[in-house]
């Protein structure tokens, strides 16, 4: 980091977005954003995290009762909408 930035804090931050980023993850974190992605608008989707577990869920599940199993204990689901998300998704997540 550039010696002009290294004492910065929070409340240097240019905005409440940036300050709070700064606070979760550390300054350097929020520096670091603003030199890459200056002028790049982010947009974090609310269900991306889903998205990647049915995606893990649908590959990983390989039609037994011992991988059903495995996966709804994994991530706290129930086997049947285990059983229920590879059937309606599989062929989506297959190729990806």
């Amino acid at each position: 980091m550039k010696a002009w930035l290294e004492d910065l804090s929070n409340i240097e931050m240019p905005n409440e977005e940036i300050q709070h980023l700064a606070e979760l993850y550390g300054i350097e974190f929020a520096v670091k954003l603003m030199q890459d992605f200056s002028g790049v608008l982010i947009n974090v989707p609310k269900k991306g995290l889903i998205k990647i577990r049915n995606q893990y869920i649908c590959k990983k599940y390989d039609g037994s009762k011992i991988s059903r199993t495995k996966l709804a204990f994994e991530f706290d689901l129930t086997e049947g909408y285990i059983k229920q998300l590879v059937s309606t998704n599989r062929t989506k997540y297959k190729a990806a």
